[in-house]
This record gives C-alpha cells, sequence and structure tokens, in this order.
C-alpha cells in the first residue's frame, strides 16, 4: 500500500533536494506526481527497452530519467483502490491497465 503526502505546507523540495532524499533512503521508493505530492511507493517492476535507455545522455541517466517506461507492473493487493481515472499512467497515456 502507498503512502502519498503533501510537504507543502511543510518545505518544497526540489530536484537536487528530492535526489538526496532518495540516495539517502535507498530502501524506500519515493516517487513525485505532477501536483507535488512525495509518495512513498511499495516495490513493483519496471524497464526500459535498452536503445531507449542508451539514447539518453550520462546526466539524463545519472539521476531522474526523463523517459516514462516501456512496461509498469505494479501489485495491487485486496486493499488498495485503483483511482476510476486509471492513474497517472493511463492520463499520460503511457501505460495500459490489466485488471
Amino acid at each position: 500500500m502507498a503512502f502519498t503526502t503533501d510537504l507543502g505546507v511543510l518545505t518544497t523540495l526540489n530536484d537536487q533536494q528530492f535526489y538526496e532524499l532518495c540516495r539517502s533512503h535507498p530502501d524506500v521508493k519515493f516517487e513525485r506526481t505532477p501536483g507535488g505530492y512525495l509518495v512513498i511507493m511499495p516495490p513493483d517492476v519496471s524497464w526500459v527497452r535498452q536503445e531507449r535507455w542508451d539514447a539518453l545522455s550520462p546526466d539524463d541517466r545519472e539521476r531522474f530519467p526523463p523517459i516514462a517506461p516501456d512496461f509498469v507492473l505494479e501489485l495491487i493487493s485486496p486493499s488498495d483502490t485503483l483511482p476510476e481515472d486509471g492513474g497517472v499512467y493511463r492520463q499520460r497515456r503511457e501505460a495500459r491497465l490489466v485488471d
């Protein structure tokens, strides 16, 4: 189950601060939503085709690559709920949800 919080009332993390947060907690998977929310995620699986990865610059590969995965697998437990709109992946048309 993911935990989402709005840190905007306390602070706004810039890219460098978010990178440092992620590096200082390597066992935790953090994500940021387009709206600026911080999401602490359980492990899931994604991958990018090698030729797409190789096309990125070394700097882009180092931190937060500006690329959408070719495949994403997120396990949903019985207690999780899927947003009716399909969430961010479907909104961006970057993935297809399979029930």
